[in-house]
């Protein structure tokens, strides 16, 4: 059987997880295309990455090439996937471009694949390529020492993917077979690229507890923190409670997409009943959405602080990328689409107003390119996106750039 190369791009949590699993794949070489190539690889071990799964057991993979150069990583590779927050993917996708191998199909996904990622790369690669996305990422990741370890968190119960512009079946096909071929679990190929791009994520979790906790109708609007601060462990029932408003605006607009548009977005259900289902495993205490967060062992990150300037206690980190990732390629998508269809977002819009505020577009956003003939044409033809930035333009922190 012919060797199936696999390009993992990005250098954070997701990407060292994904490289100690790959590597343990029968007829898979795995390399990784990263700006710390040169820090990963002075601190890898001879045996490689070590990923600690769920259950307790380990594993190690070695990649058999890490570089800062796409021509390096990209050059022959079959499968490419993208490991990095949203907010970066054009420079990405704009530095492999010219690599990517034009006589044959080359499966070119984001994990996952929200934020308008199809519409995006649909406007950057080459037409051979096959665009995917998953819904999910299959495990959540932590505790990452670089070069060294990462830990694997829960991932969800059912695993789905999509492709853009599905081309002969037998294309969705391999790659279906490719994913479980890589993950060790079954997928189940969505019927539209909107399942990926309406699912709930991060954007109306983080935020709307953000507002919870800091926000202006808060128990502490001056964001002032005695001790680290979990997101879903110290959850306030303020911003359960938004994230639930959140969420039921959400769903009102996957109904509306459903009944008027003919997109059946399968696996899309309410909140509540998306993460019972796919974490009930890790869940100690269902009784409400307050308690499913607080007692979900899945979910395990940290609120992003940095000491205050006096030396007192801690403030929040603005320059964290979920403020990047989260609002301009997140909320302002959701409530962009939400408008053209004409779907009332109140909370969802208030909350994004003040997520604006945290932060500058310096990445863009991701409506830069939601198709001007959506929703009319629901599948989507990408516009030119032309405001990739440029490394000159940004601030290269790990904080902004690697997941």
């Amino acid at each position: 059987m012919r060797t199936l190369k696999v390009c993992i791009c990005g250098g954070g949590r997701t990407a060292h997880l994904y490289a100690a699993l790959f590597s343990h794949v029968t007829g898979v070489e795995i390399s990784v295309y990263t700006r710390k190539a040169t820090e990963l690889c002075a601190a890898m071990p001879p045996k490689g990455f070590l990923a600690v799964l769920p259950d307790g057991s380990e594993c190690r993979g070695r990649p058999q090439n890490i570089s800062n150069s796409p021509r390096d990583t990209i050059v022959g590779a079959d499968v490419v996937i993208l490991a990095v927050p949203a907010h970066v993917r054009a420079l990405i996708l704009a530095s492999i471009a010219p690599f990517v191998d034009r006589h044959h199909p080359v499966f070119v996904g984001a994990i996952p694949g929200n934020a308008g990622f199809d519409w995006l790369a649909d406007s950057m690669l080459p037409p051979n390529v096959v665009i995917w996305g998953t819904k999910d990422a299959p495990y959540t990741a932590y505790n990452l020492v670089p070069g060294v370890s990462v830990a694997a968190g829960g991932g969800p119960r059912t695993h789905v993917f999509a492709c853009h512009k599905p081309g002969p079946g037998d294309q969705v096909d391999e790659l279906k077979h490719i994913l479980e071929h890589l993950f060790r679990v079954d997928f189940i190929v969505a019927s539209s690229f909107l399942e990926l791009t309406l699912a709930f994520g991060n954007p109306v979790l983080h935020m709307p507890a953000l507002y919870g906790l800091i926000g202006p109708h808060s128990d502490n609007p001056d964001a002032n923190f005695t001790g680290h601060h979990g997101w879903w462990r110290d959850l306030t029932e303020l911003g359960a409670a938004y994230i639930e408003e959140c969420a039921a605006e959400q769903y009102r607009l996957i109904e509306r997409v459903r009944v008027e548009h003919g997109c059946d977005l399968a696996s899309l259900t309410p909140l509540r009943d998306d993460l019972l289902r796919n974490y009930q495993d890790f869940i100690a205490d269902g009784s409400s959405l307050h308690a499913i967060f607080k007692t979900n062992r899945a979910f395990k990150g940290m609120v992003p602080l940095v000491r205050a300037s006096n030396g007192i206690g801690f403030g929040i980190d603005f320059s964290h990328r979920i403020f990047y990732e989260d609002t301009h390629f997140g909320l302002s998508l959701l409530v962009a689409i939400a408008h053209r269809l004409n779907v009332e977002t109140p909370m969802l819009k208030e909350i994004a107003a003040w997520a604006e505020t945290l932060s500058a577009p310096d990445f863009g956003r991701a409506t830069d390119y939601l198709p001007r003939s959506f929703p009319q044409n629901a599948g989507g033809i990408a516009v030119q996106f032309n405001r990739v930035p440029t490394a000159a333009q940004t601030n290269w922190n790990t904080h902004v750039y690697d997941e």
